[in-house]
């Protein structure tokens, strides 16, 4: 069980990010309540700390690096689209390379 005191964090972060309670609720579709509420927290909601995070531009490893191993399995918007345009640049290596071989085959006079 962590001793760490989630919303104290993130209320550092929020003094440190210059930003008001009201743009960061706006900004992250979290209340203003909610937000006050969640800086009393121990240990508040995941949902609405990566809601506020992303707002203030704030990253949870930097001071809480347990968090790491919750997100270890779970990739980034951008990553995801890394790995889509991956996956496309890889299908069309593997056909640019099948149409290599076959020129090769065709000049080598191989025309099986």
């Amino acid at each position: 069980m962590s001793t760490k005191h989630y919303g104290e964090i993130l209320k550092k972060a929020i003094s440190e990010s210059g930003l008001t309670i009201a743009e960061i609720a706006r900004n992250s579709g979290v209340s203003r309540e909610t937000i006050y509420r969640i800086l009393d927290e121990k240990t508040p909601g995941l949902n609405h700390l990566l809601k506020i995070g992303a707002a203030i531009g704030y990253e949870y490893l930097r001071d809480i690096p347990e968090f790491k191993q919750m997100f270890l399995n779970i990739p980034t918007k951008s990553e995801q689209e890394n790995l889509t345009y991956k996956h496309l640049y890889f299908e069309i290596l593997e056909k640019y390379t099948k149409v290599l071989e076959e020129k090769a085959k065709y000049l080598s006079g191989d025309k099986k």
